[in-house]
């Protein structure tokens, strides 16, 4: 994503699809298509048997698993006093969650979507941290776009229902 914003804010990209509405900051020459395509959690998972809520995000002494590139789980520390350990790929976290080499991880779910980091999301601790909503967006030059695209992809989204089986976009 940190690519697209880059081309964006030279007005080389015209739209990014699916993204997570945490990231407008960064984005301020994108436009959201007021379209909710899905909506979701962004999660603290840890290991059972240690402590699990929001403060160890802020606790100096801990190592945080995050996903690399411009994205919510980013975000979400940019601010925060732990210390984060950048993951490039979902099946990489998941490996190393599951294989103990992490005890903290911020990842996202969504309803019938699945879980990314855990075949067994109850045999973990977790946290909510952030609820989301994904939409597509459209760079300021298209604007002109927005009001029929807004009601063509609000149609089919009446048609097929909002995503249910497609992985939503983090970097």
């Amino acid at each position: 994503m940190g690519r697209a914003i880059s081309l964006g804010s030279k007005g080389e990209v015209d739209a990014m699809l699916i993204r997570l509405s945490l990231i407008e900051t960064s984005m301020p020459e994108f436009l959201r298509v007021p379209v909710i395509l899905g909506e979701g959690e962004i999660f603290l998972y840890c290991q059972t048997g240690i402590t699990c809520n929001e403060e160890v995000l802020n606790d100096g002494e801990k190592i945080v698993g995050i996903f690399s590139g411009v994205n919510a789980t980013k975000m979400i520390m940019e601010d925060k006093k732990a210390s984060v350990y950048e993951i490039s790929t979902f099946d990489r976290a998941h490996s190393m969650f599951t294989k103990k080499r992490l005890n903290y991880l911020i990842s996202l779910d969504k309803s019938n979507l699945g879980y990314y980091i855990a075949d067994n999301p109850n045999k973990y601790q977790q946290v909510i941290i952030k609820k989301y909503q994904a939409f597509h967006y459209l760079h300021q030059s298209k604007k002109s776009l927005l009001p029929e695209l807004t009601k063509a992809l609000d149609a089919a989204v009446q048609e097929v229902g909002p995503i249910e089986r497609a992985k939503l976009i983090l970097n």
